[in-house]
């Protein structure tokens, strides 16, 4: 290996490794959009379908499905309605939602993978409050 060669490998390492590092560190905003790439559930009251979407622009990452009424409450209250329903609540009426829509989407796994990727950014969110106190 050339020493150019060499240096390329080793710098392409440290440029992910710092990626990483800053992802770790940084907050992520959410922002809305109305273009949902399949149907899906409102993972904050877990009752209707969801309309929009909440997403985080690192990585556009989709973060939390909303129906009508939550987008209404997330433009009017902002990251406070994610002090909502408890997740013993929320996944009861996931549960009686998906038991009223048996073959229709989001399957199960999809809903498990947005209850995923919510909880990803709810951690991540808690890590950072926890490293500023």
């Amino acid at each position: 290996m050339t020493d150019r060669e060499n240096w390329k490998a080793r710098d392409a390492e440290f440029a992910k490794d710092y990626s990483v590092r800053m992802d770790d560190l940084t907050p992520e905003p959410l922002f809305e959009s109305f273009q949902l790439p399949a149907p899906k559930v409102c993972l904050r009251c877990g009752r209707e379908w969801a309309s929009s979407l909440l997403y985080s622009p690192l990585g556009m990452r989709a973060v939390l499905p909303l129906c009508f009424s939550c987008a209404a409450d997330w433009n009017f209250h902002g990251y406070h309605i994610l002090k909502g329903p408890s997740a013993k609540r929320l996944l009861w009426r996931l549960a009686t939602f998906k038991l009223k829509h048996p073959f229709s989407r989001p399957s199960i796994l999809e809903i498990r993978q947005d209850l995923k990727s919510l909880l990803r950014w709810v951690r991540k969110m808690k890590r950072l409050r926890e490293s500023q106190n």
